[in-house]
């Protein structure tokens, strides 16, 4: 039942215009990008009014961004030829990824590099959270003390490897971490399927019960 109103006042919140900083049991933490304050509003709370200011236009696609640095590339007058040659890729580079219906997207630091020689910086700023985030991050909060201490353990390996300055070894925690994750992430669908098939045995059980009770007509 928590869980649901967690998840409710976690929609409200951003529905109100805040961005979700973090969340417990019994309440969520919130703030405002804009002004850079933050308030933690209990379960079933009131919810502080925000009066917000013009942002920036948000992009949520790479097709969008790339759009975006095409436009700004003619803006400036430079060819998709020359631009590519200056980021030291093949002369199609550039005008292959400008292409609307290109089937990839560059690679991250490709395009801040290409953002950049454009003059166009990328800013990551907090927005509202979809729905099956908010779902998960409201059944999951009694976990949240445990994930905590495993939080600070990792970083503390990380900041160990970084120190011994080999990025193998750095690399390799990250997967670790990953397959981790995953093989949690695996356990609890198989729990979930376990309890599953065991309820459909029940009923079928009880169905079996029911029709051999019955009389001959």
């Amino acid at each position: 039942m928590n869980d649901e109103k967690l998840l409710a006042t976690m929609k409200a919140a951003q529905a109100a215009g805040w961005w979700i900083i973090g969340a417990d049991a019994a309440g969520v933490e919130v703030g405002c990008y804009d002004c850079g304050g933050t308030c933690y509003v209990p379960i079933g709370g009131e919810i502080p009014a925000l009066d917000r200011h013009a942002v920036s236009e948000g992009i949520s696609s790479g097709r969008e961004a790339c759009a975006l640095l095409a436009a700004q590339r003619e803006t400036i007058g430079v060819s998709a030829e020359d631009l590519s040659a200056l980021l030291g890729q093949p002369p199609n580079w550039v005008r292959r990824y400008e292409n609307p219906d290109a089937a990839r997207s560059p690679g991250t630091t490709d395009f801040l590099e290409w953002a950049a020689l454009l003059g166009v910086e990328v800013h990551l700023v907090p927005t509202t959270m979809p729905s099956t985030t908010l779902r998960w991050i409201s059944m999951t909060r009694q976990k949240l003390p445990a994930r905590r201490r495993r939080f600070e353990i990792e970083r503390k390996r990380d900041a160990q490897l970084r120190q011994g300055g080999d990025p193998l070894e750095a690399e390799k925690a990250r997967l670790t971490r990953q397959q981790e994750f995953l093989d949690r992430q695996l356990a609890q669908v198989e729990e979930q399927m376990r309890a599953k098939a065991k309820t459909c045995d029940h009923a079928a059980e009880q169905s079996g019960q029911t029709v051999t009770g019955l009389n001959p007509l």
